[in-house]
């Protein structure tokens, strides 16, 4: 995936910036149950970079878990257009609408 909208309306976003901006989406990305049934919000974000990501596309290769008490987690190894470039992951928490 890929946006144009700038973090901050008419500045240019740091390459790192605007890779980010993106990773928060991947707890939608796999989606295990209904979301007009289930609120699976993500608690925390933690990311690793094994590079600078390149700015432009972001790619996802995503996990989601959900286990039986209402926790979750989110898995995803990220790539930008020369491959993988790191990994984030999410803890989830579950709950009915």
């Amino acid at each position: 995936m890929r946006t144009t909208t700038p973090l901050v309306a008419g500045e240019v976003d740091p390459p790192v910036a605007h890779f980010l901006k993106l990773v928060d989406t991947a707890n939608g990305l796999a989606v295990r149950q209904q979301p007009d049934r289930v609120f699976f919000a993500n608690v925390d974000l933690t990311v690793h970079f094994i590079r600078q990501p390149v700015a432009g596309w972001v790619g996802f290769d995503t996990r989601v878990s959900f286990g039986p008490t209402g926790l979750g987690e989110t898995f995803s190894v990220l790539s930008d257009i020369h491959g993988p470039v790191g990994t984030a992951a999410q803890s989830l928490t579950l709950r009915l609408r």
